[in-house]
C-alpha cells in the first residue's frame, strides 16, 4: 500500500466507523415498567450514544430511548419515552398480524403408512415433511407474507434491518400442522405438531407433537411421561410404546396408567385386568 495513503485512510475510518456503530438498535422485553425498558436499553446498545427501540410483545408498548455516556463515569444512562403515534400504530399492526399467526392451523399431509409418531422426536424427518409440502405450505399461510411486510415496515421507522425486527420476537410465533391425511382413527380426528417461524421460514418443533387421541408424544428433548394415556388408535397405542421406550430411565420400571409398563429392557401393553 502506498504509504502516503495510510493517514488518508486511517481519517476516513475514524469518521466513518462510529456512524456504523451509532445505527439505531432494537430488543424486545415483556410486560416491562419504562425502568426494564432503559435497562434492556443500556444493555443493548453498542455504542457511547445510542437511539435503541424496545419493543414490548405482553404490553403492546414500543419505547424509544436514547442512551448515552455518562459524562464523568462513562457508565451508560437510558432515557425511555413511550413511541411516537406512527411507531405504536406500526407496531400495533405488527402484534395483530402475530395474534392472527398463532391462531393459524394448517393441514399437510404425511407418506402413506407415516403417522405422527415417525415425526415427533426426528427433527429431520419434520424438516422433511415440510420440505415435501413447500408449495402447499405457502399457500396456506399466507399470514406470513402479511407478518413480515408488518416487520419490514416498522423496521423502517425503526431505522434497523428487517431482520432484527423478525429477531425480535423469535420462538414467539407458534402454530399449528395438522396431518390432512390421518387415518390412525384417534378420538380427535388428526394429530398434529406445533411449529413456528425462525427468520422467514416455518419449522415444526418435532418435541411438540399430539397424537390423534390428543396424548402428548414424548421425545428425548421433551420427556415428560403422563400418569395415564388414553387410546382408541392402536396405530397410537404402538408409537406411544416404541415413543416410552426410547426414553425409558435405565433401571426400575415405569407404569404408565393402565396401559404400558416399561421395564430397563422394553415397554409392552399390559393386559387387561378385568
Amino acid at each position: 500500500m502506498n504509504r502516503s495513503l495510510v493517514p488518508g485512510v486511517l481519517l476516513f475510518l475514524a469518521a466513518f466507523l462510529p456512524s456504523l456503530a451509532s445505527a439505531n438498535r432494537v430488543a424486545s422485553c415483556n410486560a416491562c415498567s419504562v425502568d426494564d425498558a432503559e435497562a434492556v436499553a443500556m444493555s443493548t446498545a453498542q455504542a457511547r450514544t445510542q437511539a435503541v427501540t424496545v419493543l414490548d410483545y405482553t404490553y403492546g408498548l414500543a419505547w424509544q430511548c436514547d442512551v448515552r455516556a455518562d459524562r464523568e463515569t462513562g457508565a451508560p444512562t437510558a432515557r425511555c419515552l413511550q413511541a411516537s403515534p406512527q411507531l405504536a400504530s406500526e407496531f400495533a399492526t405488527l402484534l395483530g398480524h402475530i395474534r392472527r399467526m398463532k391462531e393459524a392451523v394448517v393441514e399437510l399431509p404425511l407418506l402413506p403408512g407415516e403417522s405422527i409418531y415417525d415425526i415427533a422426536g426426528c427433527p429431520s424427518c419434520a424438516s422433511q415433511w415440510l420440505y415435501r409440502n413447500r408449495f402447499a405450505l405457502a399457500g396456506r399461510l399466507s399470514t406470513v407474507d402479511a407478518l413480515l411486510a408488518a416487520a419490514g415496515k416498522l423496521s423502517i421507522t425503526i431505522g434497523v434491518k428487517a431482520v432484527d425486527v423478525q429477531k425480535s420476537f423469535d420462538g414467539m410465533v407458534r402454530f399449528i400442522i395438522k396431518v390432512e391425511n390421518d387415518d390412525s382413527g384417534g378420538a380427535l380426528g388428526a394429530a398434529y405438531c406445533y411449529a413456528y417461524l425462525d427468520g422467514h421460514e416455518a419449522m415444526v418443533d418435532p418435541n411438540a407433537c399430539v397424537d390423534s387421541d390428543g396424548n402428548s408424544i414424548p421425545t428425548l428433548q421433551n420427556p415428560t411421561i403422563a400418569n395415564r394415556y388414553t387410546f382408541r388408535s392402536p396405530i397410537n397405542l404402538r408409537g406411544m410404546v416404541g415413543a416410552i421406550g426410547a426414553i425409558r430411565p435405565i433401571g426400575g420400571t415405569v407404569a404408565v396408567g393402565t396401559l404400558i409398563q416399561c421395564t430397563t429392557t422394553r415397554c409392552d401393553v399390559k393386559p387387561d385386568d378385568k
